[in-house]
């Protein structure tokens, strides 16, 4: 019979019991994909996002007696994961720095079937994104980065963000409406996703 996979609040408690010699390995393979998808929005940055992900992460393994399970670890983890950002942003003097080309990841132009003019023309749009992204103000960011992008219920994406449900949606339309006048002044077609539709 195979082993059961642990569950994260399965994870947890066994880190507590063995102070952390055994689980943290997991917990950390398990969640440092997700952590980075929920801060790069906020940094738009790879260095700086890599920075963030690897605080976030020891913040919420140096921190897990504050866990008190009466929400999924997940939502405790994101909780973590904007205030590392949060802090970061407060803590960061120069601006940010915007995505460039060079910057993508390295399969991010790297889809089957795709002509280079086509290729470009996704690279500018990501470029546009990014640079119309950076100029929210970062409660709207945040806000429409969980939503939008990592597909929060938005009730879910309120707690994680600290905020009532109905601000929660208030920033993710303002932040919707500012993306799209952004965009479309550039030229730009409109995602889905800041449209508020599914593509």
């Amino acid at each position: 019979m195979e082993d059961r996979e642990q569950t994260d609040d399965e994870l947890v408690a066994t880190i507590r019991r063995t102070a952390g010699l055994d689980g943290v390995e997991e917990l950390v393979r398990r969640h440092t994909g997700r952590v980075r998808n929920i801060v790069y929005p906020l940094v738009l940055n790879d260095a700086d996002a890599d920075d963030v992900t690897q605080e976030t992460l020891l913040r919420a393994l140096n921190g897990l007696d504050g866990f008190r399970a009466d929400a999924a670890f997940t939502t405790w983890l994101h909780c973590v994961a904007l205030n590392t950002a949060r802090n970061f942003l407060r803590g960061r003097s120069r601006r940010l720095r915007l995505l460039t080309p060079d910057e993508l990841p390295e399969d991010a132009t790297d889809e089957p079937f795709r002509t280079p003019a086509h290729a470009a023309e996704t690279v500018e749009l990501d470029h546009a994104i990014a640079e119309a992204m950076g100029r929210l103000p970062a409660e709207q960011r945040i806000a429409l980065s969980l939503v939008a992008i990592q597909r929060l219920d938005e009730k879910e994406a309120a707690r994680v963000a600290g905020c009532a449900h109905a601000t929660l949606r208030w920033r993710v339309f303002r932040a919707r409406r500012r993306m799209r006048e952004m965009l479309e002044r550039a030229g730009y077609a409109v995602p889905a996703a800041v449209n508020g539709t599914r593509a």
